[in-house]
């Protein structure tokens, strides 16, 4: 076919444009999944030769020590795959607030998105499930740490350059 690669072409924006409409409209309503780049949902803010992009963090204290240890939210959440962790993290760990939360259209439209609150029952079982998973990581089963962190890396070479804290928040789970 003489044009084959144009036809692939036309059809892939079209494919692509609307959720990229969507998007542009009302960022909060675009379709998951829809385009996934490096940083997810998000923007990573780049100068000369390094490049900053926020991770969330969970952290177990030590049974033995004072220490607290990062834990890798793949195993720490298993079967939860780890993508989901950063929102699980905002959104119920308070991270981010629970009321409705307006935003603002492209097109000068609000739209209020109320962010799923927790049915106060689910409380104590999700407090015994982190408990368990802490105890299997060798951390006390009462302490639960979660950060938000931006992560100072160079892009030449991939080295992280530096870490910091930008929340901190510490949830104790009696």
């Amino acid at each position: 076919m003489k044009y084959s690669n144009t036809i692939y072409t036309v059809a892939l924006s079209i494919v692509f444009f609307v959720p990229f409409a969507v998007a542009f409209v009302a960022p909060t309503l675009e379709p998951y999944p829809a385009l996934l780049l490096p940083s997810g949902a998000g923007t990573i803010k780049t100068t000369e030769d390094q490049m900053d992009f926020t991770r969330t963090s969970i952290f177990g204290k030590r049974a033995v020590g004072d220490s607290w240890t990062r834990l890798s939210p793949s195993q720490f959440l298993s079967p939860i795959p780890p993508e989901f962790f950063p929102s699980l993290a905002q959104r119920y760990f308070a991270l981010r607030p629970v009321a409705p939360v307006p935003y603002r259209t492209r097109v000068g439209v609000v739209i209020k998105v109320n962010p799923r609150k927790v049915d106060e029952k689910d409380i104590p079982r999700a407090k015994e499930w982190l408990r368990t998973r802490l105890k299997e990581t060798g951390c006390e089963d009462s302490l639960l740490r979660i950060s938000q962190e931006v992560v100072t890396i160079r892009r030449s070479d991939g080295a992280e350059l530096g870490v910091r804290n930008e929340d901190d928040s510490i949830f104790e789970l009696r």
